[in-house]
């Protein structure tokens, strides 16, 4: 269950981009015994490791400052492009056939824009030092390949918007963010999709039955 956001960080933008590439991750076992109820009932094991395609990291997130007082959205691979001008249409993300859903989702569940509620768009960029432009892309891994792409495009979103912000979050911190963004967005999915990408290199991961 999305933990509510009901407030908004103060928070400034400390680069004046922030952009991070990640790797794809594949399962070799244990599959599905991460997601609920599954894994609330009986635990899970999942042993994966994040890989290169042809020697790159192809998830990518990236934020960008811009002189005007708006957010622009771009979800590259599928040639989206969009431009908001007020909380509420970021507040509006449920839907994840929306092309930007991921993206408001991550300004919910950082803390930048409330969940519910009026909040004034404006006087929140003014406070961060402008407004900025926040892009995806996946390159070359077509949907539903198995290879965690949404989950680990959520992580590299909220990395690239953490690096942005000059924030120190950890990888818990961010795995964390990523799980409640996916409530948000209302997709969600296996509790480790996303580490397989964030953290480098081969994982056997377990958890115990419960919430």
């Amino acid at each position: 269950k999305a933990r509510k956001v009901s407030h908004v960080k103060k928070v400034k933008m400390a680069e004046k981009q922030g952009k991070v590439s990640l790797p794809v991750r594949v399962n070799w076992g244990g599959s599905w015994t991460d997601t609920p109820p599954y894994c609330n009932e009986k635990g899970g094991v999942v042993l994966n490791a994040a890989i290169l395609l042809n020697g790159q990291e192809l998830i990518e997130g990236e934020l960008r400052k811009l002189p005007e007082k708006h957010i622009e959205f771009a979800s590259l691979d599928l040639d989206a492009h969009g431009v908001v001008t007020t909380a509420a249409e970021i507040q509006d993300c449920h839907n994840p056939y929306d092309s930007f859903a991921l993206h408001k989702a991550a300004l919910i569940a950082c803390g930048i824009i409330p969940m519910e509620g009026e909040a004034d768009l404006e006087k929140i960029l003014e406070e961060m030092g402008g407004g900025f432009y926040m892009s995806t892309r996946v390159k070359g891994v077509p949907k539903g390949s198995g290879l965690g792409t949404s989950s680990i495009l959520s992580g590299a979103c909220v990395r690239a918007l953490g690096k942005f912000l000059g924030t120190n979050w950890s990888d818990s911190d961010v795995y964390e963010l990523v799980l409640n963004l996916e409530q948000i967005m209302s997709t969600g999915g296996g509790w480790q999709d996303q580490v397989g990408g964030l953290t480098g290199g081969i994982k056997y991961i377990t958890s115990r039955p419960g919430m």
